[in-house]
Order: structure tokens, then C-alpha cells, then sequence
């Protein structure tokens, strides 16, 4: 968005006196209040945000995939076009180590840095395209991407110049994150053809340490975040969760700190300088959040369900994050609490209650009002094995043929930040035999009197031991007077009542017993009425 086109809607020549004096009322009213947890700044074009480089509370840049473009807020609100770089072509990265600092990447390898904050730009071209930037302060940082291999290069100038660092990996592989950390601290993480691998410099990338990852083997690792020297984070997912894995001795071992069997993976992550507040973005709208280095994580509501693609805070309030469909969030709470609450399920039927062979299923939604939102629900069929289906809505169905009798389903949900609704079990009652009415007598009445037609509907065990009838009444070769169908109760003796207002004559009546499960009998009884 234009900055000019949210402010300035053009340039007035001649004020009114009431429009100096609104001005002036607007300028001395109170700023309004910030939302609390995560508020949307941008969502609905047909767009990527891949990234974002926050600088402080009212700085921060971003860049968007379609059309490419540099997008820039000075004001922590308000965000317009800084697309003044010279650069063409698809954009990769945007860092910015200061307010005056900053570089982009184009997928060229061209990148064009920035001294004064944007205004002025200049352009060199790199060895590297398709990558990342990360800088340690106003000097010193690191690209790593690939071309057509992996590359690290390392700028000591805030990015005039860039030189390649060695490092030593396989031929087939793409630096897929960097994390600066002093002038001499970097690490990076590496995809192979063996699987992920982490690399780490204290020497200004004169050489590199190849850290090996124990992560599962069908682990897809996207992204790397560090504090210092020591500690830090790997963050992506598995094919059944999505997985965050830390060190704290410089990579000697790892530990998974989050691996929740639930949502997408974690696309980015970023931590604090304090090694204690951080936070990830998932492919499914969610923000996990930390203040303890990642001994607990906490799923945070973002208000979209959209993949978010960065994240990135410049302090333990303030941070924006990006994604799909044009998202940018930002918040200035650290992203609120965390969402605690269980989802709830609900069942497409009352519990108990009875069906019959053509219908010998049961659906399930589940909801978490106030929550990230549900995922899936979990279930098994009379303690058989575990499956699963979307939270939107699904449906189980029995095997078929249905066996009479009762049918347990238990099941429970569970939402995107892995809180699990506790086990509930529904009684699905299965009743595939059919009832079998009897007993209808010949009827007389006078026209405008009460008629009463007595006929018996008996149902078989396995059954919900009631029953009720259809009826319809007809003159022969005509059309029905009167269809009509008695209340389930009691199976035996049954009745249907009514003021009869046919005319005079003989009528034919059927009567086809129905039970609970809704199972009719196989014969319909007739018989006939005579209105006098």
C-alpha cells in the first residue's frame, strides 16, 4: 500500500478554518490503543511475503513475491513502496542490520545495499541467488544460498563487497539459512544429499565446523536461528509433525524441544539475543513463542490460517510476521498468551442413538472457539486401530455389512497447538432387522367424531424396544386424504387417533410398522375405514 494513498490524499492550496481546527483536535487526542497478541496489517492479494527485516518498534522492511516489490513502514503501521532499489527481476532476501543499513537480494545475485535508509541505493553483483542474509551489526554478515551449489559469502562493509567462503560439503547441496551472530559467530544450516547439516564459525568464516543433525531421516529442516556461539535452533518438520531441535554446547548435542503432531512445518524462526525469547512461524497460520529458551513453547492465535513464511521481533514485544495471501501481522505483546484450550468435538448424532444398515455411520466437526483452530480428530472403532480425519468435518462409516447391537467410537480432537481434547466415546446402536407389524382392524366412524385405528408393530432384539407406524389413508384409485406417522413409543399395541373430516364413504388404509433405527416392516398391512 502507497503510503500517500493512506494519508495524503492530495495537496491542498486553500484550507477551511474547520479543517485546521478538526487537524488540531486529531493531533491532540490520545494515540489509539494497539491490539492486543497479533493484529493484521496486510491480507488479501494474490501474493507471497517471504520476508521480513524488522529494525524497531516503527522501522521495518518487507519483500512480496507477485509482482516482486520492496515494501517499507516507518511508522510500525502504515506500509508503502521502496521499490527505488534498480534491482529487476524476482527478489529473495531483505536484511537490515540498522535504520540506515540494509541489503536485498535478487534472485540475480545482484545486491542492492543501502547507507542512508533507502533513499539511495547501490548494486554489486554476487556469486549467490536463491538465498538469505544475515547481519551481525552495521558491518559484518553472511549470504548463504546456492549457484548452482551451495554458497556462504561474507561481507565486512555492510554489503559493498562481498567475498565466498569455503566450507567443504557435498556437491549437491543449498545453504538453506544463515544466523550471524558477532563478527566472528555465524552459523549456517545445509542441505545435502545425506540429509541436513549445520555449520558454525568462530573465526569469521575462515573456516567452518560441520555439525552433524540428529534429526529423523525424514525430517525437512527450513530454517536456523542463534543466540550465540553456543545455542542454536533448527526448525521444520517431519511427515506426521512438525519439529523444532536446539543445542546449547555449540552443536556437541541436540535436543527436540517441539514436535507436535500437528500443522505444518515451521518455516522460520527467530530468537532474541538473550538465547530466551523466541519465536516460529508454521505452514499452517500458527506462531509458537518461547521465553525460556524453548524449554516450553506455546502456540499463539495470528488470526490467519494462511502458511506464514518469516518471522522476525526486535525486541521481546515488538515483531512482525509474513505469508501467503499477502499477510503481514505484526504485535507489540510479543504475540499475546498462549492458547491452553483444548478443541471440542461434536458428533453429527445423539450418543445412543439407534441406526440401521444404510445408514450405519456417524459424522464429526470440532471447533476451538478463541484458539489457533482445530486440526483433526483421532478415533477408533470398537478398540480397533487408531485413524483419523479433518477437523472440518468427516464421516465414519461401519464396515458393511453392520453387525447388530452396539458399536463404540471413541475420539477426541486436537487443535494446531497440540492441545488434545480428552477421550469421549459414542454409543452407535445398529439395528438391521426389520419390524413386523400386524393386528389392523376394519375402522367405522362418524364423520366429524374421533376414529381409532388399532394395529401392532413388535421389533426384534437387538432394538431400542420401541416403535411407530406410517399411515396413509386413501379412497381406492385415488390420491391420499391423509398420510400421517405415530411417535416411536413403546413396541406392542399401537394407535392412531385423529377428528376425521373425510367425507362419507369407504377409504383404504395401509399401515407400515417403522422401528427406531429406521427399519420398516417388510409387509404393509390394509385394511379399510368407513365414514358415515
Amino acid at each position: 500500500m502507497d503510503r500517500r494513498s493512506v494519508r495524503h490524499a492530495g495537496v491542498l492550496t486553500c484550507i477551511p478554518v474547520t479543517l485546521v481546527l478538526v487537524a488540531l483536535l486529531s493531533l491532540a487526542a490520545p494515540a489509539p490503543a494497539k491490539a492486543a497478541g497479533w493484529e493484521i496489517q496486510l491480507q488479501g492479494q494474490d501474493t507471497w511475503v517471504e520476508h521480513v527485516s524488522a529494525v524497531s518498534d516503527t522501522d521495518a522492511w518487507l519483500i512480496q513475491d507477485d509482482p516482486p516489490k520492496l515494501m517499507h513502514t516507518g511508522d510500525g503501521q502504515y506500509w508503502y513502496d521502496a521499490d527505488n532499489t534498480g534491482l529487476t527481476g524476482d527478489l529473495d532476501t531483505v536484511a537490515f542490520a540498522t535504520s540506515l543499513v540494509g541489503c536485498v537480494l535478487a534472485h540475480s545475485g545482484k545486491v542492492a545495499y543501502t547507507t542512508d535508509g533507502g533513499a539511495t541505493w547501490d548494486i554489486v553483483q554476487t556469486t549467490c541467488s536463491s538465498g538469505e542474509i544475515s547481519f551481525a551489526d552495521s558491518k559484518n554478515g553472511w549470504m548463504g544460498g546456492l549457484n548452482p551449489r551451495g554458497k556462504l559469502l561474507h561481507t565486512t562493509d555492510g554489503g559493498a563487497t562481498w567475498e565466498e567462503q569455503q566450507f567443504e560439503t557435498p556437491a549437491a547441496n543449498s545453504v538453506a539459512g544463515v544466523a550471524a551472530v558477532d563478527a566472528q559467530t555465524c552459523w549456517a544450516l545445509v542441505r545435502t544429499a545425506a540429509g541436513p547439516e549445520v555449520l558454525r564459525t568462530t573465526n569469521a568464516g575462515v573456516s567452518w565446523t560441520h555439525i552433524a543433525v540428529p534429526a529423523p531421516a525424514e525430517a525437512f529442516l527450513c530454517t536456523i536461528a542463534a543466540s550465540d556461539a553456543a545455542h542454536a535452533w533448527l526448525g521444520g518438520g517431519t511427515n506426521s509433525s512438525r519439529l523444532i531441535v536446539a543445542t546449547a554446547d555449540a552443536g556437541a548435542t541436540w535436543s527436540t524441544q517441539l514436535s507436535a503432531s500437528s500443522g505444518g512445518y515451521v518455516e522460520s524462526l527467530d530468537v532474541l539475543k538473550d538465547g530466551l525469547h523466541a519465536w516460529a512461524v508454521a505452514g499452517d497460520g500458527v506462531v509458537f513463542s518461547t521465553t525460556d529458551g524453548g524449554t516450553t513453547w506455546g502456540a499463539q492465535v495470528s488470526g490467519v490460517g494462511t502458511i506464514l513464511l518469516d518471522v522476525d521481533f526486535v525486541d521481546a514485544s515488538t515483531g512482525w510476521a509474513t505469508g501467503t495471501s499477502g499477510v503481514v501481522l505484526h504485535t507489540s505483546d510479543g504475540g499475546g498468551p498462549a492458547d491452553k484450550t483444548p478443541p471440542v468435538t461434536t458428533p453429527s448424532r445423539r450418543n445412543g442413538c439407534w441406526v440401521n444398515a444404510s445408514n450405519a455411520n456417524l459424522g464429526f466437526t470440532a471447533t476451538d472457539a478463541g484458539g489457533v483452530g482445530a486440526w483433526r480428530i483421532y478415533y477408533a472403532v470398537d478398540g480397533g486401530p487408531q485413524s483419523w480425519g479433518w477437523a472440518g468435518g468427516f464421516t465414519v462409516t461401519l464396515a458393511s455389512p453392520p453387525s447388530d447391537g452396539a458399536h463404540k467410537i471413541k475420539y477426541h480432537a486436537v487443535d494446531k497447538a497440540g492441545n488434545e481434547e480428552q477421550d469421549r466415546t459414542f454409543t452407535l446402536n445398529v439395528d438391521t432387522k426389520p419390524p413386523v407389524a400386524g393386528g389392523l382392524k376394519k375402522t367405522t366412524v362418524k364423520r366429524g367424531k374421533y376414529a381409532t385405528i388399532r394395529f401392532t408393530v413388535n421389533d426384534l432384539p437387538p432394538c431400542a424396544g420401541t416403535a411407530g407406524a406410517n399411515i396413509v389413508i386413501a379412497r381406492k384409485g385415488k390420491l391420499p386424504s391423509l398420510v400421517a406417522g405415530t411417535p416411536l413409543k413403546k413396541a406392542g399395541k399401537q394407535t392412531f387417533r385423529f377428528k376425521c373430516k373425510l367425507k362419507k364413504g369407504v377409504y383404504q388404509v395401509f399401515v407400515t410398522g417403522r422401528d427406531a433405527a429406521g427399519n420398516l416392516s417388510r409387509k404393509t398391512l390394509k385394511s379399510t375405514l368407513t365414514v358415515k
